[in-house]
């Protein structure tokens, strides 16, 4: 019997021990179990916190894109700010510019005639100019340059009833500073051997709103020496031969004579009436430069021209 319980002992003894055994093994691999779950966690939490400053890090490498975006746009938005401003710059600039233009280059011109039995003279008035007083003044020394001519004839001829005339204009130069004008026809006196050939001018200063001669806008002592160079003029004449004719009448003319002619030339005014050159010289501009005209004998022509060149 004591045997038996001696070998019932041992049997629990030894459960027991197998038992403490195995809950040993099952805690040191609950323990391990556990110490992986930690380091896989550890794990886990580094991968996270690298996650997450990865992620930081490109949210932040967007923003400074956004920022950059943002910046680029910004200047884009000012460069085309800045073009935009510098194209209505221009425009305004363009658009003062041709408004300046118009208001210089504003007026017109018409033409007005008088008629007289068989005398019939066309001549240019203005309209538009903005300045009224000029506009007056410029129209009155048109009309009185344009009609000066009857006074070569109604001393004789107070009623014009032996005199044919016809006169046309035309407008050679019309800018902002100048109005040159040039008067052309026939005149026929009853008796008279023949007809005569009319040439007249008037200059007209725009800014200064009255008739000018050449003395007013050119330096006479270059118009001499041009004058007497045979390669600073052209002569505008209907044919060669005539042009020669008429070079040769004014390279003969001294020098002292033609200065005379010169400072004497156009029309000019005398207590504010308009009265007509001494020698018959006349001028006109157009948009090449200065052209001279002078009295010729009938045969050569009545008037001959002389371009200056430049």
């Amino acid at each position: 019997m004591k045997r038996i319980y001696a070998l019932i002992l041992i049997l629990v003894l030894s459960f027991g021990l197998i038992s403490c055994a195995d809950k040993e093994v099952s805690s040191n691999d609950i323990k391990e179990d556990n110490e992986v779950s930690n380091e896989f966690n550890n794990d886990n939490k580094e991968n996270n916190d690298e996650l997450n400053e990865n992620k930081n890090e490109v949210k932040e490498a967007s923003s400074n894109s956004d920022t950059v975006k943002n910046s680029t746009s910004s200047i884009e938005n000012e460069t085309k700010t800045d073009d935009s401003k510098k194209v209505v710059d221009e425009i305004k600039e363009k658009e003062t510019s041709k408004n300046s233009t118009t208001k210089i280059n504003e007026y017109e011109i018409t033409s007005k005639n008088y008629t007289k039995n068989n005398v019939k003279i066309n001549y240019p008035q203005i309209k538009n100019l903005s300045d009224s007083e000029k506009l007056k003044t410029i129209n009155k020394d048109l009309q009185e340059g344009a009609l000066k001519i009857l006074d070569d004839y109604s001393e004789d001829d107070p009623n014009l009833t032996a005199l044919t005339l016809n006169v046309n204009y035309e407008v050679k130069l019309k800018n902002k500073n100048y109005i040159s004008v040039v008067y052309k026809g026939e005149s026929n006196v009853k008796g008279a051997a023949h007809p005569a050939s009319i040439f007249y001018t008037t200059n007209i200063d725009v800014e200064k709103g009255s008739s000018v001669r050449l003395s007013d806008y050119a330096n006479i002592d270059d118009i001499l020496k041009k004058l007497k160079g045979s390669k600073n003029i052209k002569v505008l004449a209907e044919n060669d031969e005539l042009a020669e004719a008429q070079r040769n009448f004014i390279l003969n003319i001294e020098d002292n004579e033609l200065i005379y002619m010169l400072k004497n030339a156009d029309f000019y005014k005398i207590n504010g009436k308009i009265q007509s050159p001494k020698e018959g010289a006349y001028s006109y501009l157009d948009k090449d430069g200065i052209v001279i005209s002078v009295q010729v004998n009938h045969a050569i022509g009545d008037h001959s021209e002389f371009k200056l060149i430049n």
